[in-house]
């Protein structure tokens, strides 16, 4: 049974804090997950979409704002960011979205003592609400019976579109429906779905995900191509 959260702030450092580099140091809310089973242990996660614009070691991730940007940052397997349409007041609210070979370059693109979680990861943290080890590692929509994308996702509909069905963010997670970047360039569906990248790859050209949409309390987990651009959430090492 879901047992415990509570929420904190964390003072990290945007990736690539460097001694001269023009980074700034940024403050993310954190939550904290558990559960009564005693095979599980409590997760940390932070609050909120990555918003980093450089990896750990100070260099620039590639800023892909136009569609040829875009794809030839994935034809050459670089890891990119932008803005959702481009449009950087979409940073604060939904953060940034990356393609997954941001994810994977070995300089980190998470903070410090933090990392993007493993589909293993992810599982956990659907297993504390509720959800089954033998559902839990089904691909497509899962969770519907424990509520599990309602539990994840942030009441209302602020950010959310109507009727965001089930939501309850009683994990405190306060997942956002940041929308996600195609890979040819377009951006899709802000305010009707949240993508999440995990670290777990599936092969050359695909990894794991996770997504939560506004019409329904699941949570889907499959592979979608590395090549589009998704949100990150970070979990603490």
């Amino acid at each position: 049974m879901f047992r415990l959260k509570f929420t904190s702030l964390v003072l990290v450092l945007l990736s690539g804090i460097l001694l001269g580099s023009d980074c700034c140091a940024e403050e993310y809310s954190t939550i904290t997950i558990a559960s009564d089973d005693a095979f599980l242990k409590p997760q940390v996660w932070m609050q909120e979409n990555l918003r980093v614009s450089r990896y750990r070691n100070g260099d620039e991730i590639v800023h892909a704002e136009s569609p040829e940007e875009w794809q030839r940052s994935n034809f050459k397997k670089i890891g990119a960011w932008c803005y959702y349409g481009n449009e950087k007041d979409n940073d604060l609210r939904y953060g940034k979205l990356y393609n997954w070979y941001a994810v994977n370059d070995p300089r980190g693109i998470a903070p410090e003592g933090w990392h993007v979680p493993t589909d293993q990861e992810w599982l956990n943290l659907e297993r504390h609400l509720g959800m089954s080890i033998i559902e839990g590692y089904k691909r497509g929509f899962r969770g519907a019976q424990a509520n599990v994308g309602g539990k994840l996702r942030q009441k209302g509909t602020e950010h959310w579109t109507s009727p965001n069905t089930g939501a309850t963010n009683v994990s405190g997670f306060t997942a956002l429906p940041g929308g996600y970047r195609f890979n040819y360039g377009t951006f899709l569906n802000v305010g009707i779905v949240g993508y999440f990248w995990s670290s777990s790859e599936i092969g050359e050209r695909t990894a794991l995900t996770r997504s939560l949409f506004y019409s329904n309390d699941i949570v889907s987990r499959s592979n979608n191509s590395k090549a589009y651009g998704f949100s990150v959430r970070c979990l603490r090492d």
